[in-house]
């Protein structure tokens, strides 16, 4: 259609894509690991571009937490609350045991390209100083 052809054409994707993997090595640089807490990926490879940074928050009522990182100014979304039908159905035991995993565990956090440095920064702050607290405990 044309309005998306519109939209590509209008869009500088190379400063998008630059933001986007400034954000998300903002977080992949300051979001300490430990306990039940880990990073997806080690690195973020040369050639993506990144739609989320993702976390797991293993073992703990991840609907709970999201909501309290929610409510302290932390842009995220949750994976999967409900998981597709075709998973449930069609999927083999391995793919809805990994469904089920990160539906529970998987926080993804916002690079969008319009966040702004100072905000990510601010983020990794609330989200380690969130883990440290007894609320994540």
């Amino acid at each position: 259609p044309w309005l998306p052809r519109l939209i590509l054409a209008s869009a500088d994707l190379q400063s998008i894509a630059e933001a986007r993997r400034r954000n998300y090595q903002i977080f992949q640089d300051g979001i300490r690991e430990g306990g039940r807490v880990r990073r997806v990926f080690r690195e973020l490879p040369d050639d993506v571009c990144p739609w989320i940074f993702p976390l797991i928050l293993e073992g703990r009522q991840r609907d709970r937490l999201d909501y309290q990182l929610r409510d302290q100014g932390v842009a995220l979304y949750t994976f999967g609350s409900t998981l597709h039908a075709k998973v449930l159905n069609c999927g083999d035991a391995d793919t809805l045991q990994n469904a089920t995993f990160l539906a529970e565990n998987l926080v993804c956090l916002s690079v969008h390209q319009d966040l702004a440095p100072a905000e990510a920064a601010a983020s990794v702050e609330k989200i380690n100083a969130f883990m440290d607290s007894c609320a994540f405990q």
